[in-house]
Formats: structure tokens, sequence, C-alpha cells
């Protein structure tokens, strides 16, 4: 334990124990934890009053000392503060802790400390700290002065932002103890510039006109990575001021009205949104200098004049919340440039944080972010989860199984390798959801084809898009999950009607995967495929005038196609012969023929039924651009099924009806309301051709 101090005229140096080695440098500052969760600040608040005079000291309560060397009186006289007695050490930082001053009344208080050589001569000594553990060091000088060093606070009168734009006074005037709550003066050497065996320190505080609240610092999923302060109101204020201190350098950075701020909102705003979803940077506002920087609130009273009155601030420091608060993704940390598989994906991203350092976070694959690139590549978006930090990763498109499924299943490993992996869920589950998977997103993982594909809901598309591909399987899990999808059945029954390109025979399906089975081998499914689209082509070209308008041109198909074909009778009769449904289009193909139902007929110049020209109606219209549909019903007087299209133009639908119109007077279903179909030739859609709930967005009127 240090030795009780001796007067200057006796020979006494200073508190403590003192040997005749070099100086020590000052005390090392606490190594930083790292953690995302919440922390305590304290806030500065300014009112309109003066600072109160302190009342008269007690016993002082020295903290973390479980064994005292004496009674630890309070000191009454700042002046003493400089000479002040050991009375423990403390018990976590280890140094000898003084008795201190409280409450003192004047704010430019100079501290003197006893000593025999000049300041010169002590190795930078003495020093002032904000906190306890001794790592926020606060600006002060020292002078020489008679038989003492003289130390005097250098903390600003004002704050001001860095662009100089807004200024705010602190109530005191030029070196007043204007910030902080306490006070903790540090000597590490004796009066004669000795180094001590350990640095002793005094702790000291001043009256002020406000009370100091607690502020709660946070930064995760809840804030999307931002710093999000808040703090109770302080009484007497209407407005609050944030500031970044680095050092010497004291900056105001934001201003609100609130008891809540977020970096969001400070000067220096984060780079803009890339792509839209993405922020290149947060917190950036506040980022930047060196390690050691500290945030503090101040509040501006009511009757708050150029120098109004200030409560003392608490720092927040670069540890803790900080330490993993992000800024951005260390450069390269993310290959944006070249393809990659699901398994080249990072399982953590290095971000650069508040305080300086690199941390690992949780990286978070958003599938609802998903954009095609081209037949064999999609981009989708890579998250730091729980932010807007990230970038859109390319990926190759695989034929093991859905896309969507592959990610989550990414997702999902990450989740597990993470250190906590319930923190680590909840902040990919804001991420998801600030990117929720959508249909669009879905479809842009189907197959790219080489023809047509339409439908009038993104699932459908992207069955469509199946067939057309003579996908065996599909997994249709991703569909069922996402609210607002139509029944498979639905889906499916529309993607084989409105594409000629896709030839269906049935299909059967699980909870998870539907299966299909199509009407040719994959040989003979392309080689129909490719005459179809050639032979479409050329009649289109043959058929339609060059820029015809949409009315013309949908005439123009039906003339042509009623002049290439017949209604196949026979056909139909083996259709209606047949009772069971799921045995009639074996037996049509037995029969031979199942081109009567496909836009190939009409192109080989075969006779086909309604179903044959509707189809090829279809495929004309579309490679003409038209905005057309297949439609199933049955007509009235009969109930027999049949097959007709709806051409749109001018804001409407229109009726065509290319086999009703196949006779030998001029065609009487041609571009007509729904209400035109009248006597013989009335009808009834059914729910085949289109999804539920779709079919009156195609009413022609």
């Amino acid at each position: 334990m240090s030795d009780a101090p001796e007067t200057i005229d006796d020979g006494a140096d200073a508190p403590g124990s003192s040997s005749t080695e070099t100086p020590s440098a000052r005390p090392r500052r606490g190594l930083r934890a790292l953690a995302w969760t919440g922390a305590t600040v304290g806030v500065l608040a300014l009112a309109g009053g003066g600072l109160v005079a302190a009342e008269s000291a007690g016993l002082f309560d020295p903290p973390m000392c479980s064994e005292l060397d004496q009674e630890p009186e309070s000191i009454a006289d700042s002046a003493e503060l400089g000479e002040a007695r050991v009375v423990c050490t403390h018990d976590e930082f280890g140094y000898d802790v003084t008795a201190g001053a409280e409450g003192i009344a004047d704010a430019s208080l100079q501290v003197t400390v006893p000593a025999r050589v000049a300041y010169a001569q002590a190795a930078d000594g003495l020093a002032v700290y904000a906190d306890a553990a001794l790592t926020i060091e606060v600006p002060t000088t020292v002078a020489d002065g008679d038989d003492a060093w003289v130390v005097a606070s250098a903390e600003p009168a004002q704050i001001a932002s860095a662009d100089g734009s807004e200024t705010i006074g602190l109530g005191a005037e030029s070196g007043a103890w204007s910030l902080r709550d306490e006070y903790y003066l540090v000597r590490s050497v004796d009066g004669r510039g000795r180094a001590l065996d350990r640095p002793v320190v005094t702790t000291f505080s001043f009256e002020r006109g406000l009370g100091t609240p607690d502020v709660v610092a946070a930064s995760g999923p809840d804030t999307r990575g931002v710093l999000a302060l808040q703090w109770q109101p302080v009484e007497g204020a209407a407005s609050y001021a944030i500031v970044r201190i680095d050092g010497g350098q004291y900056d105001l950075v934001g201003t609100t009205q609130e008891t809540e701020w977020t970096s969001a909102a400070a000067p220096a705003a984060d780079a803009g949104e890339a792509d839209g979803i993405f922020a290149e940077a947060v917190n950036s506002g506040i980022a930047g200098g060196s390690a050691d920087y500290t945030i503090g609130v101040i509040a501006v009273g009511e009757d708050a004049g150029a120098s109004p009155a200030a409560s003392s601030m608490l720092d927040l420091a670069p540890t803790g919340v900080l330490a993993t608060t992000p800024v951005a993704i260390v450069d390269g940390t993310i290959e944006t440039s070249t393809p990659m598989g699901l398994a080249e994906v990072p399982r953590e991203i290095e971000v650069t944080a508040l305080d300086g350092s690199v941390a690992l976070l949780t990286p978070v694959l958003a599938p609802g972010t998903i954009e095609r690139v081209d037949a064999d590549h999609i981009s989708v978006g890579l998250f730091v989860a729980g932010t807007d930090l990230g970038a859109r990763v390319t990926l190759s498109l695989g034929s093991s199984g859905s896309l969507i499924t592959q990610i989550e299943s990414y997702n999902d490993a990450v989740e597990i390798v993470a250190e906590d992996s319930d923190a680590a869920e909840a902040a990919m589950e804001t991420t998801l959801a600030d990117h929720p998977l959508t249909g669009a997103a879905i479809e842009a993982t189907a197959p790219v084809v080489d023809y047509p594909v339409v439908g009038s809901d993104p699932m459908v598309r992207y069955m469509a898009a199946h067939l057309i591909a003579r996908s065996p399987q599909v997994d249709w899990s991703v569909w069922r999950d996402l609210e607002g999808s139509p029944a498979l059945e639905d889906a499916v029954f529309e993607a084989m009607h409105q594409n000629p390109y896709a030839y269906l025979t049935e299909f059967e399906w699980t909870d998870r995967i539907v299966y299909f089975t199509y009407d040719y081998d994959p040989t003979e499914y392309a080689t129909h495929q490719e005459e179809l689209h050639a032979a479409v082509v050329a009649a289109v070209a043959e058929a339609v005038p060059a820029g015809a308008s949409p009315a013309r041109a949908a005439t123009a198909i039906n003339d042509w196609i009623v002049t290439k074909t017949d209604y196949n009778d026979p056909a139909y009769e083996v259709s209606v012969s047949v009772d069971d449904p799921y045995e009639w289009w074996p037996a049509v193909s037995a029969a031979g023929y199942a081109y009567a139902w496909e836009a190939n007929g009409v192109f080989e110049g075969l006779d086909v039924v309604c179903e044959g020209y509707a189809t090829a109606f279809q495929a004309m219209a579309l490679e003409s651009g038209l905005d057309v549909v297949y439609v199933t019903g049955s007509i009235d007087d009969s109930g027999e099924r049949h097959a007709w299209n709806k051409v749109r133009y001018s804001g409407s639908w229109h009726n065509v009806d290319p086999t009703w119109n196949d006779t030998p007077w001029a065609p009487q279903y041609l571009l007509i309301p729904d209400s035109g179909f009248t006597g013989s030739a009335e009808r009834t859609e059914d729910e085949y051709w289109i999804v539920d709930g779709n079919a009156g967005r195609y009413t022609a009127g």
C-alpha cells in the first residue's frame, strides 16, 4: 500500500510510493468485449439556469474498494484534490484510490498537484479520465505553478457540427469542466517525476443544473443494424443534441426533440442504396477517426440561450454495442462478379464495426430478391442478417430440385453454425420479413425456354415454363406456402390450356412434388415444338399484314386458320364415345387423332376439333404480339364442351371463335362481346382455362 503523502516542505513528492526507474506510461486502456446487445450510457442535459453550489461533503464512498486503509472522509476543500491521501486499492482495476470531492460549485476549478520539478520532466504523469476503467481521457492542460503542476480542463464551451452549420453551448466558460458526471485525476508519477508503483486516482465531480438520465443504446435486427439511442425525458429540456467526442475533437452529429435518436439521422449521410434494397454503409455519420471515440447526448432547456447550463454526461465508448455495430462490408468479402454455387456462398461476412474492428456477422440469402440473369443464372440478395448491408450474388442454376428450397437450406445451415443461433435466427427473420418471398421471385427461377410463356398468375407462368421445358417433376412447396397462390390443379390446368407449346397428358402430386406425364418422349417433344414454331412464324408472315392493328391481325389469323383446316368429326366421335374422363385421351391417341387437339394439326394441313382451332389461333396471336387467351366452356343448348379465344385491344376483350367461324358464310363470331353469343351459340365459361378468381379480368363487354 502507498505511503501517506508528505508536504512539499519536508520533501514528499506525491501520495503513493515511488521508484527511481524510468516513469511508466499512462494506464493502459481496457480491452473491448464483443457483443451485439444493448448498453447503458448517460445523457448530458442543458437548461437555462446557472450551476448550483455544492452541499458540504460528508463521507466519501470509494468505488470498488472492499478494504479501506483509513476512514474515507470526503475532501471539503477542492484545492486539496492534488494531494489527497490514499484510502484503498481498487478491487477491479488495481490502482490506489484517494478520498474525493463531490458537488464542487466552481466548474472552472484548476487542480494543483504538489511538485518539485517542471512538468516537462514528469513524462506526462498526470491525466484525467471520464470513467473508472480509465479508458476515456478528458482533454486537459498541465502548467507549471509555484511548487505545483496546475491541471485545467480543455473541454469546449460549445460544440459545433462538422460543417459548422449548427452550434450548441454547454453553459460554461472556456476551460470549465463542462461535460462529465465524474472525473478521475490519475497521477502516475510523484512530485519529482518518478514513476509510482501504482497509479493514484482521485475522483471529483461538480454540482449540475440538471440531473443525468440514463440512455439505452442498441443495435441489432430491430434497428436494422443502425445504432439507436433512447433516454428518459430530462425535466426542463426542450430538445437534445447528440455529440461525438474523439480525443480533443467534439462534433455535433444530430439533434432531436424526441427522446430517441438513430445514427441514420446523422449529418454525414450513409452511402445511397444500391439496387434499391441494399445500403452500402450504415452508421457512417458517427464512424471514422480513432477507435477511442465516445458518443453522448445533450439536452437543451426551454430557456436555453447561447450558453445554457449543462448536466453531466456519461459516455458511450466503442465497446460492447459499438464493437459489433456494423458500418460496411469489408471489400472483397462478397464475390459479386463471378457466378457461384450455393456451396461457395460465405457462411460469415466480414464487417467493419463502429469501433474500427472487423466483426464476423451472420449472412442470409433473401429469396424474395431473386432476379433472372440468364438461362443458367439468377441473382439474389446476400445480406448481413438484420441489416440493410448486402450485395447481389449470382448463383448458377443446378438441376437438383427447387432453388428456393436450396436457399432455405443454406440459411438453415448458416443459422446452425452461428455462435448464437437464437440471435442469428432473429436477425435472419428480420431480413426475410423485409424482403418477403413473392410469386415474381419464384417465377424468376423457372426454366428459360425458347417459346412464349403465358398465364394470369406467376405460379401459372412458372408451371407453364416447366411444361414447355418438359420437366418431369417440380417442387411446388414454395407456392403452397406462399399466401395468395392459386390451387396447384388450377395453375397447371391454366398453364396447359394457355400455352400451345406444352403437350401435357396428365399430372399428379404430393404435398411437395407435382409429377407430369407428357404426350411425347423428350426428342419427339422438342421436334413438335420446333415444327410448330417454324410453321407459326411462316403463317403469321403470310397472313398478318405488317403494322396491322390488333383487330386486323386477329381477323387475318381467324381467316387464315379457317381456310387451312376443317372440323374433324371422326376424332370428336372417338372422344365422346368414352365415358371415363381418364380414358378418353388414351382412346383418342390410340385412334391416331391426338393431332386434332393440337395446334400442330392445323399447320400440318390436318382436320382438328375446336381445341386445335383455338390453340392454333393462340399460337399465331402470341407470335403476332396480341394480348390473347384460350377459353373453354360448354354450349348451353347441347352441353357439349367447346374452346375459343379472346383478344384484347382498345381496353376491352373481344371473342373470336375460329371453329364456329369455319362456315361458308361471313364469320359471325369474330371480335364480339360475351353477349354476342346468342341463340344456339350461347355458352358458359368453365373453370379450367383460368385460375379461380381471375376469369373476371377477361370479360368481353
